[in-house]
């Protein structure tokens, strides 16, 4: 991997997206963790060192994820890469499609 790519990583605060963030991390990027501003996030962010910033958002609310771009842009001067892993429970077990709150999250 390209030293100092620097990536976003929606649902970082925790599970596969804390994982895939620590993973890159490891390998020389710079990364943006983005999780809810109820998450631990901040945390996780701490726990990863001075290449790994958190960026609070709402991945459904297109204004939260307009003012992480602009954190990002501002901490890291670009952004190289997303990698998805954000992701909420649907009570309608295999039929996101009808649960419009999650359908926008997972899509």
């Amino acid at each position: 991997m390209e030293q100092g790519l620097v990536a976003l990583v929606t649902g970082g605060a925790s599970g596969l997206g804390k994982a895939t963030a620590a993973r890159l991390v490891q390998q020389g990027a710079r990364v943006a963790v983005l999780d809810l501003p109820t998450s631990k996030g901040e945390s996780v962010a701490k726990e990863l060192g001075s290449d790994c910033i958190f960026t609070p958002a709402n991945v459904t609310s297109e204004d939260d994820v307009k003012n992480a771009l602009s954190a990002i842009k501002q901490k890291f001067d670009r952004l190289d890469v997303a990698v998805s892993c954000a992701g909420i429970g649907c009570y309608l077990r295999g039929r996101c499609q009808e649960c419009p709150q999650c359908y926008k999250a997972e899509v």
